[in-house]
């Protein structure tokens, strides 16, 4: 889950829609949590390189070893961008094996509400930014495909995958 600066293919991604093909829900909620949490960091890659920090060591710094705090406050001073933190707490009841006792239908309805949770977010940190350079910074570039995949997630995994 390395940022490559530019919205391709995302592998990440693709496993989440085989899991929720496969009605893995609960395993789905983990991932959707991993993706975000790597999308933090590839904004923090992005404030640091639009920063003047060579890519090689913005890498370095990005990669995946601070905690999720950390990130946000390195990525908002540098980036003067709004970023607040984002949570799931289905996610948590999973990865601290609280929640081995839902069934999967519940994991679906937290899989919507987190979709949505995740839209609003990134609506909040655009906040009416849109870029529109030729060349766009690589903070642009990060909100530019954070609101293409959310979007996906809302029109796509939402409604094609999770509704029923």
């Amino acid at each position: 889950m390395v940022w490559g600066g530019y919205s391709g293919g995302s592998p990440i991604s693709d496993s989440l829609v085989a899991l929720l093909k496969n009605k893995h829900y609960m395993a789905s909620t983990v991932i959707l949590s991993a993706i975000i949490d790597n999308s933090l960091e590839n904004l923090l890659w992005a404030a640091l390189v639009d920063n003047n920090v060579d890519k090689e060591r913005a890498n370095k710094i990005a990669d995946g070893r601070l905690n999720r705090k950390d990130i946000i406050n390195m990525a908002t001073s540098l980036s003067n961008l709004k970023i607040k933190d984002i949570a799931f707490g289905s996610r948590n009841l999973v990865a601290h094996g609280k929640g081995f006792l839902r069934d999967e239908e519940s994991y679906r309805v937290d899989l919507q509400k987190q979709i949505v949770q995740i839209r609003k977010w990134v609506e909040q940190i655009l906040d009416g930014k849109v870029p529109n350079n030729f060349m766009p910074t690589e903070c642009e570039r990060w909100l530019l495909f954070i609101d293409h995949w959310s979007r996906w997630l809302v029109n796509y995994v939402d409604v094609q995958l999770l509704s029923k």
